[in-house]
């Protein structure tokens, strides 16, 4: 079993990685606002994983996917030009 330390760090080499590359591509062809990457990266990961979990506890995990959805797509949304 992973420990924190070893969790994040392979979050950090993979998960942070490819979402640092996939702003940057966004941010280089014009269809995200240009913001500081290595924070949005941070955050996106945190809210995705926040709904995944969320989804995945839920008593019922349709109708939790429902309602987060929207709002995690909103966020991602809200950084297009």
């Amino acid at each position: 079993m992973l420990g924190w330390t070893e969790w994040r760090a392979v979050d950090m080499r993979y998960g942070l990685g490819l979402a640092t590359a996939a702003l940057t591509a966004a941010m280089d062809a014009g269809a995200l606002r240009r913001v500081p990457i290595r924070p949005l990266a941070h955050i996106l990961l945190a809210a995705m994983g926040e709904a995944g979990l969320m989804i995945a506890t839920a008593d019922d995990p349709a109708a939790e996917r429902a309602e987060v959805e929207p709002t995690l797509v909103g966020l991602i949304e809200s950084l297009r030009v």
